[in-house]
């Protein structure tokens, strides 16, 4: 740790460091049990107190080592437990007296050892010590029986009996299925693709507090970038910058990964998804902590959509190997709420993207349209004054056709507003009869409506999708086709698909026929399918769209 910023206080927090403490606790308390209570006629009792008061000694003295080097108390571990397993055996032994029972810590030491297996090492290391102390325990005590210096064989199998009873419990009870450690990040609240930076602080708040840090930054690298984006939390005060992407950086293989790491000693020590510890002797992704010169803490490794980033966590109060999983599952929960948040802001943008293409669709399908009718409209009123016919019922018509549109505009600015037609149906057959009366009228040709239903229901917003489709093709026809006559055929087949064709008179196309876009994209945008054909004279539209009642 930074030992200008962490004070020297010891800390208990990390299993290995409440072992430390619970075996010197327990080597304490066993000395002054036979102190109070000596067991007179022991073998060898002069050893046994030596050996007791030197276990006291080496107790204290792994205190001190965990507490002040979460380095040295991992590599001892596997050392100390063999120790522990032969003091156990000699104990047993050397403290009990001939005619008595149980001055030894034979069943707290055995608990204890399993215990210890359990925590550091899981089940396996359980099974094995437990087999250990079970063969080395009758071993000694059958060498002790034959040499006529240990208890009764009764006394020798009655302790072996509690012994693999305890043992059988305590593989038992940790064999059970265990639940992944997880970390829930409080939620930062805000509209969800648009509250990264409050989602960033809100995580690097939370990781300091529960690791007892003072300072933690993330990194995010996205690979078409030549620059990795490092937010910095110090003293509660968040900072973002852009630092330059380095080639030379480290990767690890697999993401899911956290690292204790002594930049100044060359020591680290690695937790994988499995919670696995190991030591680490390769690089690990982005070597953050040599931007922020952190020589002692904690990198966990995460994804997001593709993209990499680091957790790093450092002058923390008393970091051990215990919290490597802790750290691990802190990143894992930051990559999926970074890629909860990039999924929703892609999923806004692409509505946005959606509304603008509907807008600007239904502008052009109606307004332009409109204008272009307009202005053909107004040529020909010139055309009449030139003559010296009478303008007034065509400036009538064009008012009165200026009125109907501005009606339809201000309907579509309510349904932008509105965002939902809700749940009403249309008639679809009375929609687009007004609307080729009304553009018929507009543009000066005749229409006509084939249907052999009087009425026919669809979903409000599908009525409004095939009128303003309706006011293109014959805006199209009228003016690249320069059509006198639009004729509508529409038909609701059994499977609920709706079949409308679209005929007019005019010149048709000189080359293969095109899908106007305008069209083609909202048919698309309805789940339906649009053919185009010249018929000589004229062109024919053939659309079919699902009709799908709101539910």
């Amino acid at each position: 740790m930074d030992r200008g910023h962490i004070s020297s206080r010891m800390s208990i927090r990390g299993i290995g460091r409440l072992l430390a403490v619970s075996r010197a606790s327990l080597a304490s308390v066993f000395l002054l049990a036979v102190w109070l209570d000596p067991p007179g006629t022991a073998y060898a009792a002069d050893l046994g107190y030596i050996m007791v008061i030197l276990y006291a000694a080496w107790s204290a003295l792994l205190v001190f080592v965990a507490m002040r080097s979460w380095w040295h108390e991992y590599r001892f571990a596997p050392l100390v437990q063999g120790i522990d397993i032969l003091a156990f055996a000699a104990a047993a032994f050397l403290t009990e007296a001939a005619d008595g029972n149980f001055h030894s810590p034979f069943l707290a030491f055995a608990a204890f050892l399993l215990i210890t297996a359990s925590l550091r090492w899981g089940m396996r290391t359980v099974g094995l010590t437990a087999i250990t102390l079970t063969m080395l325990y009758g071993a000694v005590g059958t060498g002790a029986s034959i040499l006529g210096l240990a208890h009764s064989v009764h006394q020798l199998l009655h302790r072996e009996t509690y012994l693999i009873a305890l043992s059988i419990m305590l593989v038992w009870l940790g064999a059970g299925p265990k639940t992944p450690r997880m970390l829930p990040l409080p939620d930062p609240g805000g509209i969800p693709g648009k509250r990264k930076m409050e989602l960033i602080s809100s995580a690097l708040t939370f990781t300091c507090d529960t690791l007892h840090a003072q300072k933690a930054a993330i990194a995010l690298l996205h690979e078409e970038e030549l620059w990795t984006e490092v937010f910095h939390r110090e003293h509660g005060q968040i900072r973002v910058e852009r630092l330059p992407f380095d080639d030379q950086a480290g990767h690890a293989d697999d993401p899911d990964t956290a690292v204790l790491f002594d930049t100044r000693k060359g020591r680290r020590i690695t937790s994988t998804p499995d919670d696995r510890l190991g030591i680490l002797r390769e690089h690990y992704f982005i070597e953050l902590s040599n931007t922020f010169a952190a020589n002692e803490g904690i990198s966990a490794n995460f994804s997001f959509n593709g993209a990499q980033g680091e957790l790093l966590i450092w002058t923390m109060d008393a970091p051990c190997v215990d919290d490597l999983p802790v750290a691990r599952s802190l990143a894992r929960e930051i990559g999926a709420a970074l890629e909860h948040e990039e999924t929703a802001a892609l999923a806004q943008s692409i509505a946005v993207a959606n509304v603008r293409n509907a807008v600007a669709r239904d502008l052009h399908d109606s307004v332009a349209q409109f204008m272009a009718g307009t202005i053909f409209r107004l040529e020909a009123l010139r055309g009449w004054c030139r003559r010296g016919e009478d303008p007034d019922e065509e400036i009538v018509a064009i008012k009165s056709a200026l009125r109907t549109e501005q009606r339809h505009l201000r309907a579509m600015i309510d349904r932008l507003r509105n965002a939902t037609d809700g749940d009403r149906d249309a008639d679809v057959i009375a929609e687009l009869q007004s609307v080729l009366d009304e553009i018929g009228q507009h543009w000066q040709i005749s229409t006509d409506l084939i249907s052999a239903h009087v009425a026919l229901d669809v979903p409000i917003g599908l009525a409004y999708d095939l009128r303003q489709l309706v006011r293109e093709a014959v805006a199209n026809a009228v003016r690249h086709g320069e059509c006198r006559h639009i004729e509508l055929v529409l038909k609701r087949e059994p499977d609920q698909t709706l079949r409308i064709r679209i005929r007019d008179d005019g010149k048709g196309f000189p080359e293969a026929p095109t899908a106007p876009r305008s069209i083609d994209e909202r048919i698309r945008a309805l789940g339906g399918r649009l053919n185009v054909a010249n018929t000589n004279p004229g062109v024919e539209l053939h659309i079919e769209v699902p009709i799908r009642k709101a539910s």
